[in-house]
Order: structure tokens, then sequence, then C-alpha cells
């Protein structure tokens, strides 16, 4: 493992009603009564935690569903004041809910009991979208679009009918909650209606659209949509319709999804433009035709796949004050109250973002070790863009027992006056973890002479020339911090 300067990391438990905390605040409660909802609404978390008419150590409070998946936390002050996290459930049913308070400092857990909550399914509204004039006998792209009024995406399957209830054909929905159909307009002119009916998955409900209406004539257009069937990010993709026939006047509105990107006039029964994706994914390309610009008098769309760019962006993690990056993948060493600060860098020039989990916490770009035994799983993440894909780079932090340290009055300089009485430490020293110290001379005995003044103080002299060695002790703290052994070095 490679040794570092610090770190450390927020471990977060659940709660619920009221708990028991282990150790130091046994008083410490929390009231925690959730609701139930619908799937893809957000609903507000907000736990109590109090000790009475006590203030508690400042801490972090965290929510956690069913087994152990944490929701989200959030920090709480000595007065138990936190903001509400908000939870979106994505699954019909009961759910267990709980929190979990912990305090900065290490002193106190508490979690709460567990709440089952009910968790409705969502309702649902579908749209058929189609051509409002058509060519007869051309093929015809219809769309139909099932959504919730929340964030959820619903899967399940549409079947498509003729306006009598005909059925057609049924297709699964993308991961936009989309099907199309290409459909054959009949061979003499009428209005052509279709409808689609949605099939729920477990977390919706079922819906049935209002049918859209196509009037097919003789004079209506066919419309050919030209593009590659793939793209990547950021790279322009070129798109052309012809229009039959090519005598056809007008306008071609471009879409991509439910999003205008161009509108051309045809020159020649055709008409072009082009398209530079953002992001990666798979997209709907439509074109509508309008002779007038008010009816669509033809249409056609197909899907594009959209990948990410061949450049892999790269993470730098330099720590401060050293020259060597940290090493993705390798094993770093942190002692406990100790912390480091890493210096993040780019390739793609974007910003990244930190993730750490166990024994550690993070405070901007400085890593802190809350404990002397454990370890951290330390993550750096970009989110990529139209040039670069998303990268991660993780490291694993052990947890090493820290190093007391004490604040003494002994002297600095090695060479003393013979026979003077010096300082060593003022009374009640202890060591910045609350152990006591005790002094002791380890050489030259019979040159060093230690003893403790009325009022405490600790106090030695050089009796004889030479040298002596005079150390500084305190017991350790198992699995968090060393035994204190400091040493002074005097000669008279």
């Amino acid at each position: 493992m490679r040794a570092i300067a610090g770190a450390a990391a927020v471990a977060t438990m659940a709660t619920g009603l009221v708990a028991i905390a282990p150790a130091a605040n046994a008083a410490t409660t929390i009231t925690f009564q959730p609701s139930g909802g619908t799937v893809g609404f957000g609903i507000p978390l907000k736990a109590a935690v109090s000790d009475g008419a006590n203030d508690i150590p400042p801490g972090l409070l965290s929510y956690f569903l069913n087994s152990g998946n944490l929701i989200g936390s959030t920090s709480v002050t000595s007065k138990g004041v936190s903001d509400p996290v908000t939870w979106t459930p994505t699954a019909a049913g009961s759910a267990a809910l709980y929190s979990v308070y912990r305090a900065t400092d290490g002193s106190e857990t508490v979690t709460s009991n567990a709440v089952t909550v009910s968790i409705a399914k969502a309702a649902t509204t579908t749209v058929v979208e189609g051509p409002t004039m058509a060519k007869t006998s051309s093929v015809q792209d219809y769309t139909a679009t099932v959504k919730t009024s929340g964030s959820y995406v619903p899967a399940g399957t549409v079947t498509f009918q003729t306006g009598d209830g005909t059925p057609i054909e049924t297709k699964a929905l993308s991961s936009q909650g989309k099907a199309t159909i290409s459909i054959q307009m009949p061979s003499t002119a009428q209005n052509f209606s279709l409808k689609a009916s949605y099939t729920p998955d477990s977390n919706t409900l079922a819906s049935t659209s209002a049918a859209a209406s196509t009037a097919v004539s003789t004079t209506g257009s066919n419309v050919t949509l030209n593009a590659a069937t793939t793209g990547v990010a950021g790279t322009a993709i070129p798109i052309s319709v012809a229009v039959s026939p090519e005598t056809s006047t007008g306008t071609v509105t471009f879409y991509i999804g439910s999003t205008v990107i161009a509108v051309r006039a045809l020159a020649g029964g055709t008409a072009s433009t082009s398209w530079t994706p953002a992001g990666s994914g798979t997209v709907t390309l439509k074109a509508n035709y309008s002779r007038t610009g008010a009816n669509v008098d033809g249409t056609a769309s197909q899907s594009i796949v959209i990948g990410q760019p061949a450049q892999t962006d790269r993470i730098t993690l330099t720590p401060s004050g050293s020259s060597s990056a940290w090493v993705p993948g390798a094993g770093y060493v942190l002692r406990n109250g100790t912390s480091v600060t890493l210096s993040p860098r780019t390739v793609s020039g974007l910003p990244v973002t930190f993730g750490i989990a166990g024994a550690c916490t993070i405070t901007g770009t400085t890593i802190t070790a809350r404990a002397g035994v454990g370890t951290c799983a330390f993550t750096a993440t970009t989110a990529g863009n139209a040039n670069y894909r998303p990268t991660s780079q993780s490291n694993t932090i052990a947890m090493a027992a820290g190093i007391q340290t004490i604040q003494p009055k002994a002297p600095g300089f090695s060479t003393l006056a013979y026979k003077r009485w010096y300082r060593l430490a003022d009374p009640g020293l202890v060591t910045n973890t609350g152990q006591a110290v005790s002094w002791v001379v380890t050489s030259g005995a019979s040159r060093c002479r230690i003893k403790s003044t009325p009022l405490g103080a600790m106090v030695f002299i050089v009796r004889k020339h030479g040298s002596c060695t005079i150390a500084a002790r305190a017991a350790g703290i198992p699995q968090a911090w060393l035994k204190l052994n400091k040493y002074y070095t005097y000669r008279a």
C-alpha cells in the first residue's frame, strides 16, 4: 500500500421511529413517519432527531429503503434541524423505509424503526401521432407515446388498432415510452384512423389513446427520409428528404423527438439539413412535409443510435505537496485524524465529482481519516461531453492508527545550562486524544533528574556534565491511536 497524508469517509445507516444510540448519548431518539405515494412522484422524507431539551452532536441523517439501499443523506444541526431528502419511488407495492443519525465526531449512531409505506401505480396517458394527410397506398409512420405525469417512464406494450377497434399489431415500448408502426394507406381516398391501447407494466395503469385521423387522397405526397442509422456524439449527421412527385413544393420540418431542428423549403422535390448530437442514446428522427405549412401532407421517421466519441477522458489526482499523482486502482494508507487534499485535473477540462464510502469523510477535495482500522472506497468521476466519454478512477484507502501529539514546554534546543531547572510540561498535560502524559529518563539517569512541582508542573535539571534522554509517554487507544513515545535529548 502507498502511504499518504490523510483521508476519511462518511459511513451511513438508516432510520425509522425511535432508535437506540450505542454509547455517548443513550437518550437520543429519531421520529420518522414517512407517507406513501405514487411511482415516479417525489416524496419528501424528514426525520426528527432529538435528546429532549439537550443539544445533539451535529451529524449526518441518512434515509434507507428496504434492506439498506441508501436513498440520500443530509446534515443535521445540534438542534436536530435538517433539510428533507426527496425519494422518488420506482416500483409499486410496499416499501420499508428507515433513517440513521450518525454524529460527525463518531460519538453515537442512532437507527430508527422501519416504517412500511404503500406506493400506488402511476396513471398513464397514451397519444398517437401520424400524418394529417397522406397519399393512397403510401406507407406512413404512426408513433404511440405513453407517459405518466411524474418521472417514471412506462414499459409494457401498446396494441395499435384501427378506429373501429380492430387490432393491427402489438409492440413493446422503447426506453422513451414510445412505439412506432408503419402502415400502408388504403388504395382509395378515405379517412383513416388509428388508436393505441396500452397494456401496462407492474408499476402503471392502462390507458387508450384518442384516434389519430389521416385524410387519404390521390394527391397526397410520398416522403422518403435519408439519414444514417448510427452516429457519434459531437459529429454532424447529414439528413435529406425526397418528396414525390419531384414537382412538389412546400416545406419540410425536421424533428429529433418532438424538437424541431430545422425547417427547409423543397427544391426539386428535396430538402436537406444536418444535426449534431450532444450525447449518446437512441433518438427518433422525423420529417413532416407540408404544401402550405398548415397541414402535414406526408411524413417519415426512423431511429438513430448515437454512440460516444472515441476519445477517453483521463483523471489525474495529485496530493497537495506531492509531485506524484495517485495511480488508478492503487491502495493508499491514511492515519486516523489526518487528511490529504487532492488537486484534480482532466484532459477534457471537465469537473471531477468525488464519492467516498467507509471510515472517511470528504469536504471539497480533502479526505480525512476518522478511524484507525478499516478501509475507504474512493471514486473520482467525470460526466463526459460531446467530445469525451465519461470516465472514473477508483482507489482504496486503508485506515491506520493515528499518531498522538502533545504541546509540552520542553526546551527545543539540545545544549542546556548546568544545574538549572527547566520546565517539561504544564500541569495536566494530555495528548490530542485526552490521554495522560508521563515523563521518564530513558538514558543518562545519573545526569538528569525529573520531578513534579507542588502545582503539578513537570520540570527537570541536568545535574552532571554529559547527556541524557527524556521520554514523554501516553497510552494508546486500540484500533484508533498509537502509544505516544516522544524523546528529548539534552547535553550540559
